[in-house]
């Protein structure tokens, strides 16, 4: 099974998984994706290196599009987090994986309390990022 966990930044998606997955299931997350093959902090993200990671997080994206891992007979489960604001982002998903959506929409003012209350950096540019997830969440 695949789950897309989709939601603005702060919204609870990683901690959503988190307390649904079993151990085994993989988790596909473009911030761990980055800090597992650089060794940087969380969100220390060097911009030249985002077409690598994507490539990164398409090849896993592909396995289970073409059944390496999936299956019930293998009982490993796919968790996709996204931002995905859009319902076309969403139903890309639904359809290429057969996704479940999980859809998180909590309040922009929520999403940014989690955000001071976890001390992250540039706090500017997450407001913005959440701002920017609810005008174009469809």
């Amino acid at each position: 099974m695949t789950t897309l966990v989709c939601g603005p930044v702060g919204s609870g998606k990683t901690t959503y998984v988190k307390e649904h997955m079993k151990r085994g299931d993989v988790v596909l997350d473009l911030d761990y994706i980055w800090q597992s093959f650089t060794l940087l902090p969380m969100y220390d993200k060097p911009e030249e290196l985002l077409d690598l990671m994507l490539l990164i997080k398409g090849f896993v994206v592909t396995q289970f599009v073409n059944d390496k891992f999936s299956g019930k007979e293998s009982g490993i489960d796919l968790w996709v987090i996204e931002c995905a604001p859009q319902k076309n982002q969403r139903r890309k998903y639904e359809s290429l994986l057969d996704a479940e959506v999980v859809l998180l929409s909590v309040p922009a003012d929520e999403c940014k309390r989690r955000i001071r209350k976890q001390g992250r950096e540039g706090l500017y540019m997450w407001d913005g990022l959440i701002d920017t997830w609810w005008i174009e969440c469809q």
